[in-house]
């Protein structure tokens, strides 16, 4: 636990929160990772608190040294749980004209997910925004700067990519 006062506590995460984003920002553009403003804050956020706990400037280290660790560790779970739900989303839709009746043994898990690593990063950002989150391909196109149709083309490539590893 922090030996520092809740009053301080408060003050570290508020003067803090606009470096804790672009931190967040910056490790995401390091790893090739595109997630929504709502996302990023949250990770920035949860950071901040779990930093203001467990602080102690006993220690001598930077309180931005001990939340660079924790949005690390934060942005880690997030994309790692996105990953995954795009992977569980994707396995339902990647059979044959809409057919998601495949099994779902265990050699199907592994083909998907060589399938999901082969893609292009702009290509996986597209699934998981597209089909694991439900997001508009409007919405992603306009986040991402390309035009509807640009995104909507990726996303097919990449689904069709999928259909064919699938049909070997």
């Amino acid at each position: 636990m922090s030996c520092i006062s809740n009053k301080k506590k408060k003050e570290l995460v508020l003067e803090n929160r606009e470096s804790a984003v672009r931190m967040t920002i910056s490790l995401l553009k390091k790893w090739n990772v595109r997630l929504t403003r709502e996302d990023v804050q949250s990770i920035a956020d949860i950071a901040l608190c779990e930093t203001a706990e467990r602080f102690d400037p006993k220690v001598g280290t930077l309180f931005t040294t001990y939340l660079y660790h924790y949005i690390r560790a934060e942005a880690g779970k997030k994309v790692s749980h996105e990953v995954q739900n795009a992977a569980s989303r994707f396995s339902t839709i990647v059979g044959s004209n809409g057919d998601a009746s495949r099994p779902r043994d265990h050699m199907a898990c592994l083909r998907l997910e060589a399938v999901f690593k082969s893609l292009a990063p702009i290509e996986r950002q597209v699934l998981i925004r597209v089909v694991a989150r439900d997001e508009k391909v409007k919405e992603v196109a306009e986040d991402l700067g390309y035009s509807r149709n640009h995104i909507w083309r990726i996303k097919m490539k990449a689904l069709n990519q999928a259909r064919e590893a699938f049909l070997e």
